[in-house]
């Protein structure tokens, strides 16, 4: 089976290596420190699978920015893996009413883009901390931070990514959707509609 799912991923790949990025999974929710407000605040953000060399785009609402930021595989992981380690110690913190703050993992994206007022800004990869963070002993978040940075195509245009809190719930919920089981689940998924599709309408 597992021979079988590779070969498919690598046929539909093959078929959108020159399409445009694959939307792959929306309406995950992530927090942010609203500065007015003096609270967090709930935005969206999105993942897109880029069939031309498999990295998983995140695509983050920031007020009227949009950023995307590309995982490849290796980052990925890297990024599931932090937030099981993540999993292990919201459980013991809460077992025991520890307070933490303690970076888990720095994650490198291959590039960063950011789109504003109908233009496109590039920025090659710069790494950015996953912590873990709590707020009292029983409430515990993961927390991405990301460096300041100027574009690499426009030095004027700076990369400004507010800090993204995730409560456990949404943590896992990004978890979830980044595993190699769900990137399987999706292309079987986007096969067999397909298939329907061309019976059904043939």
């Amino acid at each position: 089976m597992k021979t079988i799912y590779i070969l498919l991923i690598s046929l539909l790949v093959s078929q959108n290596a020159h399409s445009e990025i694959l939307d792959y999974k929306s309406g995950l929710k992530y927090e942010y420190r609203n500065t007015t407000l003096n609270t967090l605040s709930s935005e969206s953000m999105s993942l897109a699978y880029d069939a031309s060399n498999g990295d998983m785009v995140l695509k983050i609402k920031s007020y009227t920015e949009t950023y995307a930021l590309e995982l490849n595989k290796k980052s990925r992981e890297s990024l599931v893996s932090a937030i099981n380690k993540y999993n292990k110690w919201n459980k013991k913190a809460s077992d025991r009413g520890v307070k933490l703050s303690k970076e888990i993992v720095k994650i490198k994206p291959t590039k960063y883009t950011k789109f504003e007022r109908d233009q496109t800004y590039l920025a090659n990869g710069r790494e950015f901390s996953v912590s873990f963070v709590s707020k009292s002993e029983k409430k515990h978040f993961l927390l991405f931070a990301f460096p300041k940075f100027a574009s690499d195509n426009f030095s004027m245009l700076k990369f400004n990514l507010p800090s993204m809190v995730f409560s456990y719930k949404q943590a896992n919920e990004l978890k979830n959707a980044l595993t190699d089981e769900s990137i399987k689940k999706f292309f079987k998924n986007k096969s067999e509609n397909k298939r329907f599709i061309e019976n059904e309408f043939n």
